[in-house]
């Protein structure tokens, strides 16, 4: 890429491009700018920059093909409710109007209508308040509306359009890791529980498979990396253990590949001495393949440097990109 970049948002976009958006710099400067990956060069190219640099915010591409990016942490430790349109077939970024809840570490979900459900995320720079509200926007008339809000106020959660119609809200953080869930309905905008995950956890990767159930993969327990791997079920409402991965991480990223199964990379997993009685854990490069038939993980060729809170995109070709993050000196 041009700029290295983590705590961004990507995204597919029409003609098989990938966009890459805002994030923090090696210098830890918020960025404005954006770039293009082209699948037929493989190459990047600098586009459109947001009218604010943004970390820690939520994209989502609309039925339109345009994209659609809301709140994050702006310059100046400043949470922001702004919310902004990109248009790829001229590169540029247009006013989407305001939140009515300024917030960050949030969920942004398509609806079947067309319309996207944002939900939770912290209210405070330090992420130590969190809310949770839930708003709609709905493309047609470039607004925002309030909607049923969150049973639990959450951050860096994980949200998934299940093919129900509603929406699951899964783990985050309350403060600490979480194990409840919550059910979105969007006939009657409101939220109900659902059933918990067996483990609590936040910063895990969630992914919805082809006959419809959710995948869960590691997360984070406070400063520990999560192993299990869990399966939900929307007919029976119901969380259930599957296989365990190779190591435990979080940080790190999925993707649903064409054959069904899904590759788990990187994140924070590798576990390394910080003094008498103390361990901390680091970026890895190590990556699992799921098979759901199977119920197990197996190892695959790992990635070429280790990698955390990096972005993977699933191209047009079956393959996936990997890249940005930070890397194998990062202690956490």
């Amino acid at each position: 890429m041009e700029s290295a970049r983590e705590l961004n948002a990507q995204v597919r976009v029409s003609g098989g491009k990938v966009l890459s958006i805002g994030g923090v710099d090696n210098s830890g400067n918020i960025l404005a700018s954006v770039e293009l990956y082209s699948s037929s060069t493989g190459k990047w190219a600098s586009t459109g920059s947001m009218a604010e640099a943004r970390e820690s915010f939520a994209a989502v591409v609309l039925k339109s093909g345009k994209v659609l990016l809301s709140g994050g942490l702006g310059t100046s430790s400043i949470v922001l409710a702004s919310a902004e349109l990109y248009d790829p077939t001229t590169g540029v970024w247009t006013s989407a109007g305001s939140l009515s809840t300024a917030r960050l570490g949030h969920t942004a979900t398509l609806l079947p209508s067309g319309r996207v459900l944002v939900a939770g995320g912290c209210t405070a720079s330090d992420c130590s308040v969190r809310t949770a509200t839930s708003e709609l926007y709905d493309p047609t008339s470039n607004t925002w509306s309030t909607t049923g809000s969150l049973m639990t106020a959450r951050s860096f959660h994980t949200a998934v359009a299940l093919k129900t119609g509603k929406v699951l809200a899964i783990g985050g953080t309350t403060g600490s890791a979480t194990t409840s869930c919550e059910l979105y309905d969007s006939s009657t905008g409101t939220w109900t529980s659902a059933a918990s995950t067996v483990a609590a956890r936040y910063l895990n990767t969630t992914t919805l498979l082809t006959d419809g159930k959710v995948l869960v993969t590691g997360g984070a327990n406070g400063k520990f990396p999560v192993t299990s791997a869990e399966l939900y079920d929307p007919t029976a409402n119901t969380w259930t253990l599957t296989g365990t991965m190779k190591i435990g991480r979080y940080a790190h990223t999925a993707a649903l590949l064409t054959d069904g199964t899904v590759v788990v990379a990187g994140g924070i997993g590798q576990s390394i001495s910080c003094g008498k009685d103390c361990t901390g854990y680091i970026p890895t490069s190590k990556v699992d393949i799921y098979n759901e038939t199977a119920g197990t993980f197996t190892a695959a060729a790992s990635l070429s440097q280790s990698l955390a809170y990096h972005s993977m995109t699933l191209l047009s070709s079956g393959r996936a990109l990997e890249d940005g993050g930070i890397g194998p000196t990062a202690v956490c």
